[in-house]
């Protein structure tokens, strides 16, 4: 059998035009620091690629889900030891007028003002708001949970948040298991 130098030109042509073709590949690979350039390069490792791309960005929610929580969980935190003054000066103020023999009802009519000044307080820091979110409502936190007598209107919801693929941590507390 007879090679024909018109078919070493054309294998030489196919030859060439292949390996421009890899080095093109190459140089587009080097120049974007990136081995896969469209999915046909390599399916599998495409694949891999999408699926950490997608745990990368779950993994990025889960962080703004747990910074979102620890902010809240830290205001509610100040808020509760606010309230729990307000409560320590409270006892001590009843305390004083039970124990004292010197209290008289000029005494304990300024504890009883105070006394209502200490509640206006405590029903101010249970309605307090992080953002547009009161703190203290369970699921309802679009409308003050306390009215002025101190009557609670929220309910008794957790709101969770999604920390990882399998575990969920609540990011308030009702009020219902705190004020009243």
């Amino acid at each position: 059998m007879r090679i024909a130098d018109k078919m070493n030109y054309e294998q030489v042509n196919t030859n060439l035009a292949k390996n421009r073709s890899e080095m093109a590949d190459l140089h587009n690979q080097a120049a974007t620091q990136k081995k896969l350039l469209k999915p046909s390069d390599d399916p599998l490792g495409a694949a891999r690629v999408l699926a950490v791309r997608t745990d990368i960005n779950g993994a990025q929610q889960y962080l703004k889900n747990i910074n979102n929580a620890k902010t809240f969980l830290e205001f509610s935190e100040q808020s509760l030891g606010e309230l729990s003054d307000t409560l320590m000066r409270a006892k001590e103020l009843a305390l004083s007028q039970s124990n004292d023999a010197s209290s008289n009802e000029q005494s304990r009519r300024v504890a009883a003002a105070e006394i209502e000044q200490l509640f206006q307080q405590s029903v101010q820091i249970g309605n307090r708001k992080m953002g547009d979110r009161y703190l203290f409502g369970g699921f309802r936190t679009t409308r003050p949970p306390f009215g002025p007598d101190g009557r609670y209107f929220g309910d008794d919801g957790q709101m969770t948040i999604t920390i990882n693929k399998d575990a969920k941590v609540s990011m308030n507390l009702p009020g219902s298991q705190i004020f009243v």
